[in-house]
């Protein structure tokens, strides 16, 4: 997330990209299908420049990952 927030802050479209398609392949092994959603929007929007909307898709995807830890934390019995 810390890597998306700088790109976006940096208005680094490539960086966004990337690191967006990186969470969305580490999501889809989860099975986590709205992080990959999510993540997925956020690259589009990268790839295609346009970042104007990317700060509302971030907080979304954050809340996502956000439930998929939790959700993990609770599949682990919460020791992790």
């Amino acid at each position: 997330m810390e890597k998306m927030e700088h790109a976006l802050a940096g208005d680094d479209a490539h960086a966004l990209r990337l690191a967006a398609h990186s969470l969305k392949g580490l999501a889809a092994n989860f099975d986590a299908a709205p992080t990959v959603a999510a993540a997925q929007q956020l690259e589009t929007l990268a790839g295609s420049g346009e970042l104007a909307t990317a700060p509302d898709v971030l907080d979304d995807l954050r809340q996502r990952v956000d439930e998929l830890n939790q959700a993990l934390a609770n599949e682990d019995g919460g020791s992790g």
